[in-house]
């Protein structure tokens, strides 16, 4: 009897699978292929001891654009407690070479700092998340210290939001905010 009151309530606490959990606790993929903007860390491993997010974003995404806001906010909220970001701009609609200072430009209208990383040709993208067919290529990950991916958003936008048609981006934000809470212990 006390097996059957207990299996709503775990229902309750779980939530769905969602596209990029199989990539959770992984270590993060090489970021060989990049091209740096500013001064920045070549590998993966040159970011341990900081918790990092990673989005890939591109000029003109209207999904990149609401989600540019809200990952403002949290390197600015939580930088000083060692939350890193890593903009990795990736050209569309398809790969082709792109020059540093329309990235720069494309940046800074998002209000995304240095330094940021150009992946060109989609190389590393592919590694990190295109190896199997994936409807967006905006993606985000959360790194812990370690360089484990702990929080995937599998592409789309996240950002705090009241309006019913942006529950999901709420939620999406909420866990992401949590996660970066409990791996910078704040």
């Amino acid at each position: 009897m006390k097996a059957f009151l207990l299996l709503p309530l775990l229902a309750l606490q779980s939530r769905p699978a969602r596209e990029g959990d199989e990539l959770l606790g992984k270590p993060a993929p090489s970021l060989q292929g990049l091209r740096w903007i500013g001064r920045a860390p070549a590998r993966i491993e040159d970011f341990r001891g900081k918790v990092v997010l990673v989005r890939w974003w591109t000029e003109g995404c209207v999904l990149c654009e609401r989600s540019a806001p809200a990952i403002r906010g949290l390197t600015e909220r939580y930088g000083e407690k060692g939350l890193g970001l890593l903009a990795i701009y990736h050209p569309k609609p398809r790969p082709h070479p792109v020059e540093d200072e329309a990235v720069k430009k494309a940046a800074a209208a998002l209000g995304l700092p240095l330094p940021l990383a150009v992946d060109p040709e989609w190389e590393v993208l592919r590694r990190w998340w295109l190896g199997n067919r994936r409807e967006y290529t905006s993606v985000s990950f959360l790194l812990d210290r370690e360089g484990k991916i702990r929080w995937v958003h599998p592409g789309g936008e996240f950002h705090r939001s009241e309006e019913p048609s942006h529950r999901d981006c709420a939620r999406a934000f909420a866990d992401l905010e949590a996660e970066v809470k409990r791996l910078l212990g704040a």
